[in-house]
């Protein structure tokens, strides 16, 4: 559900954070400073509230990570900090489309086709982290992607931009895999080829322009790619745009690159073996703290997409509309949050944390066709929406606690009819034996789960005043990834 869209993350290794709390080698993270009383406490202290399955305390303080499979989260996270959003260098820009990490070549496969991705295959080029954006103007006639991925050395970053490259200029995106293609040829489509476009404003930066087609517009449009390198850094962008005005197209790709590749230099890199790198371990996984008060995915249920600290601007990112979102979350003074089955943020005071659950509730009420619901439980300081479609819909709450402020979202889908299409729920419908109770299949199942996970972050809060040491949760090595 797009108005309820959250950073994707390929776990690839399980759930990303995983052992993080089990690396008995390592440091751990600061501790957060305990939050200020909540409005309402006296009143909620003899309240029993249902919190399901969700573990509902502070949990001990996350290790730093020192495995590859984790510190690819960690490092994809970072690189999102400092990914510029579309608006920042295109004013036209200000929708979001997509916000996801990128820990191999498969993460090429969201954007890629299939000629691109077999040369991937073959490569196996040496990612440790990356991320991408989709960013739309919102006459949906200029779309940008940029994707942002480190590797192990400069060589192996160039590497993977000349063969992008190549690729685009001698075959252009196409169907069939670039081994069939060289079995035969008439699998090649030559209106895909794309042409040189000379790009002198940015080092090390080769691109190319082709025909393309909006198909949300039915109209035709050209794309142009650009592939640049910085130290180990490789940056892939693709911009679509009207053909009589390529200028634009081609001053956007400038304009991007010429803020974006100077950000790199501040990303806190792990060392790789080839000696490129910053940091002898991965970053900080809980620099601020904030993650350890995020409720945990429960035992046996699927990791949510989003997991991990983020600076305001990433998180911004994976909203709709991300120049909105980074306005509020500035007017609160939130630089800093931490996502798992809740987001956490911490603002400059309890006036300001109830400044952006305001604003973040009026705002999609006005402008995305949300609706307010009251909170099942009544849970203390704890606003609620809804936004429901024929196939499915989301529901979601934020909480102020003090000084902080948690959000969970919580998505539907309506069964299928035998022939494939959406039909109406029941209670007694929604209730059959085998349904993944954290898959809800109407609304009141979607409220009643979101419900019990804001339950469980209400009780983290007051835990975390009570026990500061915090609480090892149960094992989370069976949880799986979405």
């Amino acid at each position: 559900m797009k108005s309820l869209k959250i950073a994707a993350v390929v776990l690839t290794a399980g759930c990303a954070l995983v052992a993080c709390g089990t690396d008995k080698s390592n440091e751990p993270a600061e501790t957060m400073p305990q939050s200020s009383e909540p409005a309402g406490k006296a009143a909620s202290q003899q309240v029993q509230y249902d919190t399901g399955d969700y573990f509902p305390k502070y949990r001990v303080p996350y290790r730093d990570m020192t495995s590859l499979e984790g510190g690819k989260a960690i490092e994809s996270n970072v690189i999102a900090d400092v990914h510029l959003l579309g608006y920042e260098f295109n004013p036209v820009l200000k929708d979001g489309r997509r916000s996801a990490n990128v820990y191999t070549h498969n993460g090429f496969g969201e954007f890629l086709l299939s000629n691109y991705m077999s040369t991937l295959e073959e490569m196996n080029p040496p990612i440790q982290g990356g991320h991408y954006l989709v960013s739309q103007s919102q006459d949906r006639e200029t779309e940008f992607l940029s994707t942002i991925v480190r590797l192990d050395s400069a060589k192996s970053a160039q590497k993977m931009a000349n063969k992008l490259y190549e690729l685009s200029v001698t075959q252009g995106p196409q169907l069939s895999d670039h081994k069939e293609i060289a079995k035969d040829p008439k699998k090649l489509d030559r209106e895909r080829i794309a042409e040189d476009v000379p790009v002198k404003e940015v080092p090390n930066t080769r691109a190319s322009k082709a025909k393309s087609r909006n198909l949300e517009k039915s109209t035709d449009s050209t794309a142009m790619e650009t592939f640049t390198t910085h130290n180990e850094f490789m940056i892939y962008t693709r911009g679509n745009g009207n053909p009589k005005a390529f200028g634009k197209t081609r001053a956007q790709a400038i304009a991007f690159l010429k803020k974006q590749v100077p950000l790199l230099d501040s990303i806190p890199t792990h060392k790789t073996a080839a000696g490129y790198g910053k940091l002898k371990n991965w970053a900080p996984t809980d620099k601020h703290g904030l993650l350890r008060y995020a409720v945990t995915t429960p035992v046996g249920a699927p990791a949510p997409q989003d997991v991990g600290t983020h600076s305001a601007r990433a998180y911004a990112g994976t909203h709709m509309r991300p120049d909105g979102n980074m306005k509020i979350l500035e007017l609160s003074g939130i630089e800093h949050v931490a996502s798992w089955e809740t987001t956490i943020g911490k603002a400059s005071g309890e006036d300001s944390a109830k400044t952006y659950q305001n604003a973040y509730i009026s705002k999609a009420v006005d402008t995305q066709d949300f609706e307010k619901y009251d909170e099942p439980q009544q849970l203390p300081n704890t606003k609620c929406m809804k936004q429901d479609s024929s196939s499915g819909g989301g529901v979601e709450c934020v909480m102020v606690y003090g000084d902080m402020i948690a959000k969970g979202v919580q998505g539907y889908s309506l069964p299928l009819d035998r022939d494939g299409s959406e039909t109406s729920v029941t209670k007694s419908d929604s209730e059959h034996k085998d349904q993944d109770k954290y898959a809800p299949e109407s609304l009141e199942a979607a409220q009643k789960l979101l419900s019990q996970k804001m339950a469980a972050q209400y009780k983290i809060f007051e835990d975390a005043k009570k026990n500061p040491k915090g609480s090892v949760p149960p094992s989370l090595q069976s949880v799986k990834p979405r």
